[in-house]
């Protein structure tokens, strides 16, 4: 059993363009911090299975400003506000200078924030392979897939006609 306790500082920014001007909107801080229970599944030979599961804990902020004092996009926030269901199943392989792997896991918001909002469900997956061609170099390829469901309810405080991420 493995317990790991996570505290990101998150930095974030999107760069917006028109016609007639530029701007970047940027946040960075604390994020939420993460309790996880890592637990060995199946084991057989060099092959390796395991299920984690915990909890987000609200830590970071869900309410960054911009430079003109008005409230930052959902997406931009530090945080998500709200308690968070963590889970996922990681596979991991190995023989000789080889190794393969993937991982399944998934963030299930359980409350709406005090703000009024829920950050959508969040799904993650990943597959790699690496070789090791010597003992200071090695190879590796990663295919990742994220989807990020809807935010529900929302911020009385975003201006909905100032971005289309409010």
């Amino acid at each position: 059993l493995t317990l790991g306790l996570e505290l990101p500082y998150v930095t974030k920014s999107v760069e917006i363009e028109s016609s007639s001007a530029s701007d970047t909107l940027r946040a960075d801080g604390i994020g939420d911090a993460q309790l996880l229970f890592l637990v060995p599944f199946m084991q057989k030979g060099e092959e390796k299975t395991h299920v984690h599961f915990g909890f987000g804990i609200p830590t970071g902020s869900i309410r960054e400003m911009d430079r003109q004092g008005n409230r930052l996009p959902y997406a931009l926030q530090p945080g998500s506000g709200s308690w968070d269901a963590l889970w996922g199943l990681t596979y991991v392989g190995r023989h000789q200078g080889l190794s393969w792997g993937s991982q399944f896991e998934g963030i299930y918001r359980v409350a709406d924030n005090d703000v009024g909002y829920r950050k959508g469900t969040v799904y993650h997956a990943s597959a790699w392979c690496a070789g090791s061609w010597s003992e200071w170099v090695s190879t590796s390829l990663r295919l990742g897939w994220t989807r990020t469901g809807n935010v529900r309810g929302e911020d009385p405080s975003l201006d909905k006609t100032l971005s289309p991420l409010n």
